[in-house]
């Protein structure tokens, strides 16, 4: 157990790595938008890319995430590794394709700005994700992270030829993003050696009723997640204008960082629920990692509110600086999303995605009405309440819930700490007294050290029962 504690591990740190550098190149490319692309244009291709992730969860059926699941039970065996994604492919390319064909012209007759790429970024964005997930499925995790990489850095040097030097604007965005995960799927096409393993003859109806079966709730939860993250750039570009989208998306940006933190964390902890769910001392092991994971994004929210004000005039530009004074607020929905993901670990671990579907659906119906009362009244502000209650409202509902099945303990200085973190971070952001300033940075930075203590002390905890199992 030990060994296969440090392959856990192992795999991701790798993991990380690869979506930590996506991650950092995406985050570079902020001033090249805020710089070059008026916050309009920005705002439709933001508008454009949030359809696109509602659409691909219903075209792809998420075929990607049921043949990761299955192939996990199929290591070792090359035969029906192979009738699993040849038959997940072929579903999800059967209904993809045409669909995304027939609705350029559409696109074309509402006179959608840059819909000759919309289509293709679609195809392309849903074929790197299946190859991706094939390669976790497979236990090719370090090409996992080499393809990420991979399209991350083609998509940066893109960006920057085509808006910089060729003067392309906003669709430059888009064609990078369809050039990159293209090149991203043919390398993970070669580097697993998949040309023996997509067959036609491979491709059986009981497999692909399996994986449809296993796929839908898990649809049903991203078009629910869509209607939570797209309901609001929808409704304040109805209500309010382009550019106020475009404002949302540069500061939920920094947002995307601690998204993109909490997808890493969750990846392992999906696994890890699911190992040790029968375990004797389940309950203790998951209170462990549920309070030391409150502990250390609180810490790291916090840390990234507090650098704004140095790091935001040199990412953000022009008509795009009233996006300053949302991020803390964006942030902060950003932490509670991850912490009631925690629990989707467990929904997932216990066979029950059912329930994650339903939770996210409340979650979406709370946004929407909140957003929809306030938009006339506050703008973008209506946005942000509105995703942070619903938030707050998922939390809830799943933790009471898993509390009959699995008893999580919520330790009180682990909420403590999340409060004091946040309340010292905005005090610190938003008021402008030197010596009030200084005064939280240094109790910050004492609070931080206990912490960063007790995360220590803990993890060491955690390391050393799992070796035992």
């Amino acid at each position: 157990m030990k060994d296969r504690k440090k392959e856990l591990v192992k795999n991701t740190l790798i993991i990380a790595f690869g979506k930590l550098s996506t991650q950092f190149l995406t985050f570079l490319l902020l001033p090249v938008y805020t710089s070059k692309i008026s916050s309009a244009e920005y705002g439709n291709i933001d508008l454009i890319i949030s359809y696109s992730t509602f659409l691909i969860p219903i075209l792809t059926i998420q075929q990607e995430f049921a043949v990761f699941r299955f192939l996990i039970d199929a290591r070792g065996d090359d035969k029906k590794s192979s009738e699993i994604i040849s038959t997940g492919l072929s579903t999800m390319l059967k209904i993809l394709l045409p669909i995304s064909i027939l609705i350029t012209p559409l696109l074309f007759t509402l006179n959608i700005q840059f819909a000759e790429w919309i289509a293709l970024n679609i195809i392309a964005t849903a074929l790197v994700n299946f190859f991706l997930q094939v390669s976790r499925g497979m236990g090719e995790n370090l090409k996992y992270s080499t393809a990420c990489i991979l399209s991350g850095i083609i998509n940066i040097g893109l960006n920057l030829l085509l808006i910089f030097y060729l003067q392309w604007g906003g669709q430059s965005i888009l064609i990078a993003s369809i050039v990159s995960n293209f090149i991203g799927t043919v390398y993970l096409i070669f580097s697993l050696k998949l040309g023996n393993k997509l067959r036609k003859n491979l491709i059986t109806p009981n497999t692909r009723s399996t994986l449809i079966k296993y796929a839908l709730p898990i649809m049903l939860n991203g078009v629910s997640w869509w209607v939570i993250n797209a309901s609001d750039r929808t409704i304040l570009a109805y209500f309010v204008s382009l550019s106020a989208v475009g404002v949302y998306a540069a500061a939920n940006t920094f947002a995307s960082v601690v998204n993109g933190l909490f997808y890493i964390f969750n990846m392992s902890w999906s696994e890890s629920a699911s190992v040790y769910l029968k375990s004797k001392d389940a309950e203790e092991y998951f209170s462990d990692v549920f309070n030391t994971m409150v502990k250390i994004f609180a810490l790291i929210c916090s840390g990234l509110i507090f650098i704004l004000p140095i790091i935001f005039k040199v990412l953000i530009k022009n008509d795009y600086s009233e996006s300053y004074i949302y991020i803390p607020a964006l942030v902060f929905s950003a932490f509670i999303s991850g912490i009631a993901n925690y629990y989707s670990s467990i929904y997932s671990a216990l066979l029950i995605p059912k329930k994650i579907t339903k939770t996210t659906v409340i979650a979406g119906i709370i946004n929407i009405v909140i957003d929809l009362v306030l938009v006339y009244f506050i703008g973008v502000y209506a946005a942000i309440i509105s995703t942070i209650v619903a938030f707050l409202a998922m939390l809830v509902i799943r933790h009471r819930d898993i509390s009959k099945m699995i008893r999580v303990k919520i330790e009180k200085t682990a909420v403590f700490y999340a409060v004091f973190c946040f309340i010292a971070a905005n005090l610190f952001f938003y008021v402008n007294d030197v010596w009030l300033r200084v005064l939280v940075g240094i109790l910050f930075m004492i609070v931080s050290a206990t912490l960063i203590r007790q995360i220590l002390k803990t993890g060491l905890k955690i390391i050393r029962k799992r070796a035992k199992v």
